[in-house]
């Protein structure tokens, strides 16, 4: 069954919002705590192991980890393990100068993720586990959400409780599953994918559309430029390469859906789509783009 990830608001009473955000900053200390044992096993023996087992060990010695549901904090533990996965794959490559993946800010409020278990959804209302282990008692929370009307899902696979750092608030991500509309088309439409022109589409029916990338390109250029003036990863900086991703992300958005659009009215069942390799290796950005580009 297909999945889609839909947003949603989170309208919850002020304590209960205090709790969540809570939970998130205790994924953070175990996150940074993490790093922190293995940044000094590095120092300490030359090596950093990542196995699920030497990180076991070191969530036992972290208080935080009782904060939040447990199979949470195993997320924690896994997304530390990717960050270091990541570092190692970029250090080979001599694209970092770092010596390890980097902290999280102390006011960074994580993500809380559940897969599968610790959480219960029932029409607009929530209920997530906490664990039994918090220092306030609370083992649990509930509020309600809201999101796009249009979509009816079977069931929830997994759920996260994020910070929208646009919005100032805490959000929540629903992986779910619905039900594939059937296609009755018979149409075949072929796309093309580049870089000036970022789409050329051609149906059967011999109509060729042409969406220009000249736009996504500008942008990137004119945030390129700003953040040459910027001190790298600095908090500046950061919102500039958010802003820039919006943008594109936006531009894109437009395309794409244009494109099923037309697809849909025209009956399309089947898309090929042109080989991509060479495309990324024609593009060329500037250093810090390329490696954006190229990850």
């Amino acid at each position: 069954m297909p999945l889609i990830t839909l947003k949603a608001q989170i309208h919850a009473d002020p304590q209960t919002e205090a709790i969540l955000k809570d939970a998130m900053f205790c994924a953070t200390k175990v996150y940074n705590g993490l790093l922190w044992h293995l940044r000094k096993e590095h120092k300490e023996t030359g090596r950093v192991d990542i196995s699920r087992k030497n990180l076991n060990r070191i969530l036992k010695e972290l208080p935080r980890a009782k904060g939040y549901y447990s199979m949470s904090v195993q997320l924690t533990r896994d997304e530390v393990r990717e960050a270091y996965k990541s570092f190692f794959a970029l250090k080979r490559k001599g694209l970092t100068q770092h010596e390890a993946p980097r902290f999280r800010r102390k006011n960074y409020l994580s993500p809380l993720k559940y897969v599968q278990s610790g959480f219960g959804v029932d029409g607009d209302r929530v209920t997530l586990s906490l664990g039994t282990n918090r220092e306030d008692g609370v083992r649990q929370v509930s509020f309600r959400i809201s999101h796009r009307p249009d979509v009816k899902y079977e069931r929830v696979r997994e759920l996260s409780i994020i910070y929208d750092k646009d919005s100032g608030r805490i959000e929540a991500r629903l992986v779910v599953e619905v039900k594939a509309r059937e296609n009755k088309g018979t149409g075949r439409a072929a796309v093309d994918l580049g870089e000036n022109i970022l789409m050329a589409a051609a149906f059967d029916d011999g109509v060729v559309m042409l969406y220009s990338g000249k736009l996504i390109k500008a942008v990137r250029r004119y945030w390129q430029k700003v953040r040459a003036n910027l001190k790298q990863n600095s908090r500046r900086w950061k919102q500039i390469a958010r802003r820039e991703k919006k943008q594109v992300e936006h531009l894109m958005h437009m395309a794409t859906s244009h494109f099923i659009a037309e697809c849909v009215q025209r009956g399309v069942k089947e898309i090929a789509i042109g080989d991509l390799n060479g495309i990324r290796e024609s593009i060329d950005y500037g250093d810090q783009l390329n490696q954006r580009l190229h990850a």
